[in-house]
């Protein structure tokens, strides 16, 4: 059985896990934006065995791949093979107009959940952005959504505005309206993502027939987890775990 090095790299944040067999072994996420990519590499694998084979999901930057290339072939004598979204995989059928465009990442996530869910999954990814993917009970990605992330709708605001930078903290709490700067931003980012669920909900109800079992990832995961209007499965390796199924099938 082959050893599988399998990589998730986003635009913030880089995840890794080895799957060797039946084993599934996860690593500590680690930030890369800011950084040098090599010397992260360095720390995080320059002592593991050597792997098989080399799975990524890259959305980051070109210069991100090309230090990976690098870095995997000096050490390792591999090719990495990158991700690419294609019209159907693993029973699930991309729902996009031109399959390649959809990004790998979500293609990766929405196989594993409709895989580990075997039904109706909305898949929402809550990282520099928020992307929600919704595939029936067939296996048929009926689409998805794009919204900046979190961070991305403060920023907007504090550049936009006269508004001072602050850092947000959401609240679990049902007040509807804040009375102070720091709580009219934090409530209005929350009401505005937890109406947009709510409509979402309303509509896969009509349009499936029934509410999709809805699975949360992503680095602000757990930041909205709490507020969101309807329950949510928090799996961080989302990703990770679509890609073992694709190259286990490759």
């Amino acid at each position: 059985m082959a050893r599988l090095l399998l990589v998730d790299i986003g635009n913030t944040r880089i995840k890794w896990a080895i799957k060797d067999g039946a084993e599934f072994t996860t690593a500590v996420p680690r930030f890369h934006r800011g950084h040098q990519m090599a010397d992260l590499l360095d720390m995080d694998w320059g002592q593991i065995t050597a792997p098989d084979r080399v799975f990524i999901s890259c959305v980051a930057k070109p210069e991100v791949r090309a230090v990976l290339n690098a870095w995997v072939t000096l050490h390792w004598q591999l090719a990495p093979h990158y991700l690419v979204s294609t019209r159907r995989a693993c029973g699930v059928i991309n729902g996009y107009d031109s399959e390649e465009s959809l990004g790998n990442d979500r293609w990766a996530a929405m196989i594993a959940a409709f895989h580990e869910q075997h039904g109706a999954v909305c898949v929402i990814d809550s990282g520099t952005a928020i992307t929600i993917d919704v595939v029936n009970k067939d296996g048929k990605h009926l689409g998805g959504l794009i919204l900046p992330g979190i961070i991305g709708m403060q920023t907007a605001l504090f550049q936009q505005t006269a508004l001072p930078p602050m850092t947000i903290k959401f609240t679990s709490r049902a007040t509807l309206l804040g009375n102070n700067t720091h709580d009219c931003v934090s409530l209005g980012i929350q009401h505005t993502l937890s109406a947009l669920f709510v409509r979402l909900m309303m509509y896969l109800r009509e349009d499936l027939g029934t509410e999709p079992t809805c699975y949360l990832t992503g680095g602000d995961a757990l930041a909205i987890q709490s507020f969101l209007p309807t329950a949510t499965q928090h799996e961080p390796y989302l990703v990770l775990k679509g890609l073992a199924l694709i190259a286990s099938n490759a």
